[in-house]
């Protein structure tokens, strides 16, 4: 299923999701091609475990910005190149699950306009 992104603020809402970090944990019911992670309180936040219904070996998924907050992902649960990946607004983080994991892909920091 394509599906599209806009920077410019927009989204394609069938092919991506609004979802809250509530202690860490993003909890996602059914998976979309775009997660778009708001951080708890409307803030900048820090995401220790991606949790998704009915996830299967290759699934994945871009993570971004609720486009105001920092998201900060923490390599504890989700295997990073790095110990944490700080998504800025216009970043995104690419995810793949191997069946037990989710595993980095690719990582942006911010849209570079320069």
């Amino acid at each position: 299923m394509p599906f599209t992104y806009d920077y410019g603020g927009g989204t394609d809402s069938a092919n991506t999701q609004s979802v809250t970090i509530a202690s860490g944990v993003a909890t996602v019911a059914a998976l979309t091609p775009v997660i778009l992670l708001i951080g708890e309180g409307a803030n900048s936040d820090t995401l220790d475990t991606l949790t998704v219904a009915n996830v299967q070996a290759g699934d994945t998924t871009i993570l971004i910005s609720d486009g105001s907050d920092t998201i900060t992902v923490d390599d504890a649960n989700i295997d990073l190149a790095a110990a944490t990946r700080a998504i800025a607004v216009g970043g995104s983080l690419g995810l793949r699950y191997d069946g037990t994991q989710w595993v980095e892909l690719y990582f942006t920091a911010a849209a570079d306009n320069t």
